[in-house]
Parts: structure tokens; C-alpha cells; sequence
């Protein structure tokens, strides 16, 4: 949560997004079945980590709507799309052997099907 705030003074909002999403797959996947645990706590009020995976889930939000304003990202993707997709990168990151782990490569196809003219 404190590195999206500090990229939301970013010059770039689509380069700050990447990096956010980039550090969020990192976090999701640091122990085995993190990204699940995570993603049920996101959804499940009833769990000890739901105030903190909304809180995360938000600032990326935040990220995610800076982008299209500034005419970076398409505007169809939405935050729970959004934590949707890094949980997908993060549950590949958890489940590749070390030496064949392309989560890296999945997440930046993802961010160039969402930018709009323009490498990230």
C-alpha cells in the first residue's frame, strides 16, 4: 500500500501500474498457497485478512484508475479484474519451478493487452 502511494506520484501512470503489479505478484506468491489464501480473504469478510487485502486491493484500484485518465491503459479492466489477474500471475509465480517461472512474462502480456499504444 505504500508503494502505490508513492507511485501515484509517478510520472507515468502506466509505468507505475506495472511496477505496483509487479510487487503485488512478488507478495501474493511468497509462500506456498498464499494466493489462495489472499484471494478467499479478499472476497471473505469473515477472515482476519480481509481489512488488509481490501486495503491492498485499493490501492491498486487507485493505480489502475489513474492510467486510463491519463489515455495509458483501456479503461475496461476493472479492480476485481484487476486482482483477478495477479492472483492468476501469482498462483503461476507459487506453482513454476524456480527455473521455469514466466509469471514475469505473463504479467507483462497482460499489461500490453491493457496499454494503449505503447510498450511496458
Amino acid at each position: 500500500m505504500a508503494r502505490a502511494e508513492r507511485l501515484s506520484e509517478a510520472p507515468d501512470p502506466l509505468d507505475a501500474l506495472a511496477e505496483w503489479t509487479r510487487q503485488a505478484v512478488r507478495h501474493f506468491s511468497t509462500l506456498r498457497g498464499l494466493v489462495g489464501i489472499l484471494a478467499r480473504s479478499m472476497y471473505d469478510e469473515g477472515t482476519p485478512s480481509h481489512e488488509m487485502c481490501g486495503a491492498m486491493h485499493e490501492s491498486g484500484a487507485t493505480l489502475l484508475r489513474t492510467a486510463p485518465k491519463a489515455g495509458r491503459v483501456r479503461a475496461a479492466l476493472s479492480p476485481d479484474e484487476l486482482f483477478d489477474l495477479l492472483t492468476g500471475v501469482g498462483w503461476v509465480r507459487e506453482n513454476s519451478p524456480a527455473d521455469r517461472d514466466r509469471s514475469d512474462r505473463l504479467l507483462k502480456l497482460i499489461l500490453e493487452g491493457l496499454a494503449t499504444g505503447s510498450d511496458v
